[in-house]
């Protein structure tokens, strides 16, 4: 399983590159399972290659602003999910706010906090 390729970018600062996708075809060239994957004569790592490429492009431009990459990557989730949880704060946040104004008691339907 390959995971997000942001932090990867962000550690090689990738998004001053012409291409910052590029140096994905050397990483993964180099990589155990691209190499093992050459005995396969079946195996044809251009259209993967193409895939993570493309792939890497769609997340860098999902994260925003680079300086905004770090907070995702300190998640120690995959990217998908950091990027829900962004979208999903806000509304974290109002309901934090409308409980801290109460009395602290949540009845909710499963449970209840009090």
């Amino acid at each position: 399983m390959i995971d997000d390729t942001l932090a990867l970018d962000y550690k090689k600062v990738s998004i001053s590159d012409s291409d910052p996708s590029e140096w994905i075809d050397n990483f993964f060239r180099q990589s155990l399972a691209f190499i093992q994957a050459r005995n396969n004569a079946d195996y044809n790592a251009e259209p993967l290659l193409r895939y993570l490429k493309e792939r890497n492009k769609l997340i860098m431009e999902q994260a925003g602003e680079f300086q905004n990459w770090k907070n995702f990557i300190n998640t120690g989730m995959p990217f998908r999910a950091s990027l829900k949880l962004k979208n999903l704060m806000p509304s974290f946040i109002n309901i934090f706010e409308k409980f801290s104004i109460t009395e602290k008691k949540y009845r909710g339907l499963y449970y209840s906090v009090i």
